[in-house]
């Protein structure tokens, strides 16, 4: 996974901010302020972290995860390429 030049952790430094706010009881707050991050990025990645338990619950969504939300290529959305099952 490439991580962009800004980001402040990689997927396993996510992952450990999950843990320590989720089994250790650390406040969000706490470590924002000591992971260098905002209390929201944290939130953020609880959030994830309970939609999707695991390492790829806290990583950004990748490409492969929005493929599927974008027609086909051949598919222009009108009419004239719809098909109709019979």
């Amino acid at each position: 996974m490439n991580i962009h030049q800004n980001a402040r952790l990689t997927p396993r430094g996510r992952e450990e901010a999950v843990r320590r706010v989720t089994e250790l009881g650390e406040s969000a707050r706490h470590v924002a302020r000591t992971l260098h991050v905002s209390e929201k990025t944290i939130r953020k990645w609880l959030g994830r972290a309970a939609e999707a338990p695991g390492p790829w619950g806290i990583a950004p969504p990748g490409r492969a995860s929005r493929a599927g939300a974008r027609r086909p290529p051949w598919s222009c959305g009108s009419k004239c390429c719809a098909t109709s099952s019979a």
